[in-house]
């Protein structure tokens, strides 16, 4: 009985500590809120606009908000030719609504 409600309490702290840690405010990445398209477009113009290695690559789109994660996948498609910048941005904007419930 006393394991049984020491684990009980044990699964409260557990979910308590689980729902506080997903912001309920989400903070997107601002070519992804609403007339992000213009954000888009200026993110993609600074993007092709200078001779930038790939730091100065990633820095362009973590100014605009975006996390690591999302930053290294539009630089590689880009980078691989797979699709343009304003697809790769608009892609990743998708999937980060779609990731929304988990937390960015």
């Amino acid at each position: 009985m006393l394991i049984e409600a020491n684990l009980k309490k044990v699964g409260a702290i557990v979910t308590v500590f689980a729902l506080s840690a997903c912001s309920l405010d989400k903070e997107y990445p601002l070519p992804c809120v609403e007339d992000g398209k213009e954000a888009i477009k200026e993110i993609c113009f600074e993007y092709r606009k200078r001779n930038l290695d790939e730091l100065g690559k990633s820095d362009v789109f973590r100014a605009y908000g975006f996390n690591e994660r999302d930053t290294q996948f539009i630089v590689g498609e880009i980078s691989k030719g797979k699709i343009k910048c304003r697809a790769a941005v608009t892609k990743q904007c998708d999937l980060i609504s779609l990731r929304n419930g988990v937390g960015y």
